[in-house]
């Protein structure tokens, strides 16, 4: 009886063994299916905020404009343009503002029948929206007072139909810092002694002066676009710019440059078809992440 006794005690402690080797194993792999899933969701989370695009046209690193389907807008006053190979580790077309009127501008070349956008690229931009991208550092230029002069250093422009354009334009406060403008009215002064930006809202204020990606995603169906800084949301509902005496709007299709004696490395300028979706702030994500692996510990302790 001892000796089955002891054959009992043993069997059972094998059987709990295997039992509880059923369960660290089953526990390890659902906590496997929830890592993986917490890559599925960052990966996902990225992949939202990639436009479902196609390209246009665009302006990348130091290759010069002219050799990417743009030309010097011809109202353009003086330029001075040439490549930067590594301006803070990028490589970017420095344009400088040199003459009168106060603007240097690269706009995308004018078709055969005129206006910039063909046929086809207007209706998928009223059908599907556009992004508008700007990647690029203000080397100098003006201070941009909100209540005063409103002179930007730089501009990128997507136009495509008259009385309205989208624009994203960029200034320096009195400390050197950059400042994102919105305009919802673009004027000219003096005939040309300056080009102002009347700040749809108050301007973002960045600090220091460095690269950025700023873009704007326009929705057809609400006739707005959102605007994003480096990849993540920051606000929706602006409805473009109304242009003042001698601005000009219709067909542009993508126009981009340096205004009020300003010079700025530009690194991208692009427009695509297509819109971006917004992103959640890396706080928000790495609380979706600290949740999961809650959930995790939560799974491993009622195994226990």
């Amino acid at each position: 009886m001892l000796l089955i006794g002891y054959g009992l005690d043993g069997l059972m402690g094998l059987r709990w063994r295997r039992e509880e080797a059923i369960i660290d194993k089953g526990d390890e792999r659902v906590r496997n299916r929830i890592f993986f899933l917490a890559v599925a969701v960052l990966v996902l989370l990225n992949l939202a905020g990639m436009a479902s695009a196609s390209s246009i046209i665009s302006h990348t690193g130091a290759n010069d404009p002219v050799t990417e389907n743009f030309e010097r807008w011809p109202w353009s006053g003086g330029m001075a343009v040439g490549p930067v190979l590594d301006d803070n580790g990028r490589a970017a077309w420095q344009v400088t503002d040199t003459g009168f009127p106060q603007q240097a501008i690269y706009n995308q070349q004018t078709l055969p029948g005129g206006g910039a956008l063909n046929q086809e690229q207007i209706i998928d931009i009223n059908t599907n929206g556009f992004v508008l991208s700007l990647e690029a550092r203000i080397v100098q230029g003006p201070e941009y007072d909100v209540n005063g002069s409103q002179q930007p250093s730089a501009a990128i422009v997507a136009s495509w139909f008259p009385g309205t354009r989208f624009d994203i334009a960029l200034g320096l406060d009195e400390s050197g810092n950059t400042l994102v403008i919105l305009p919802d009215f673009i004027y000219m002064e003096g005939g040309g002694t300056s080009i102002g930006y009347n700040s749809h809202n108050t301007p973002l204020v960045i600090p220091g002066n460095d690269y950025h990606l700023y873009q704007l995603s326009y929705d057809p169906a609400s006739r707005s676009a959102s605007f994003f800084l480096d990849g993540v949301f920051q606000l929706t509902g602006y409805m473009g710019a109304s242009p003042g005496a001698g601005i000009v709007t219709g067909n542009l299709g993508l126009a981009f440059g340096s205004l009020n004696s300003g010079s700025t490395n530009f690194s991208l300028a692009e427009l695509e078809t297509g819109q971006l979706s917004a992103v959640p702030e890396p706080s928000t994500m790495l609380l979706i992440v600290s949740g999961l692996a809650g959930l995790m510990g939560l799974r491993r302790r009622s195994c226990n």
